[in-house]
């Protein structure tokens, strides 16, 4: 049986995540499927790229992480997939997988109406402290400056 996600936590399953992300750091290359795959640029380069005005710290490096070999990525695949078959991100949970599967949309009462995914609207559904939150363009900065990390 799955653990409780909290309880994962107080028994100290995310012990080393911080290790991660200095291991993650000191060899990128090994520890990134986007970084390792990318022959252009060094991840250095690539992470002085993105870094532009922030500051180069742990916390900024992590964000960096999760955009590159997360957050990015989906965004591209979502958009490149968004050409072919109707795409939708994050879900309201249960209510949009019973919609989803019940009629190929995840729009339902308890969620904002929500468009198909598509370059031109990058429409993304954040759930967060706020509740479902519709954006457009949430991730543009991040996915215009590693974009060509997944298009090489």
């Amino acid at each position: 049986m799955p653990k409780n996600p909290l309880q994962a936590l107080k028994d100290g399953a995310a012990r080393g995540i911080k290790f991660f992300f200095e291991h993650f750091r000191a060899e990128p290359e090994k520890n990134s499927l986007a970084l390792a795959m990318h022959k252009s640029h060094t991840p250095q380069e690539i992470y002085q790229s993105w870094l532009k005005n922030r500051p180069d710290t742990d916390d900024t490096y992590g964000d960096f992480a999760t955009q590159v070999d997360w957050r990015v990525g989906q965004e591209v695949a979502a958009e490149y997939q968004s050409k072919f078959e109707d795409v939708y991100l994050v879900k309201q949970v249960q209510a949009s997988w019973a919609a989803f599967a019940a009629t190929g949309n995840p729009n339902n009462e308890f969620i904002p109406h929500r468009e198909k995914y598509s370059a031109q609207n990058r429409q993304t559904m954040e759930l967060n402290s706020k509740g479902c939150v519709l954006s457009k363009d949430l991730n543009t900065e991040n996915l215009n400056s590693l974009r060509y990390v997944y298009e090489n």
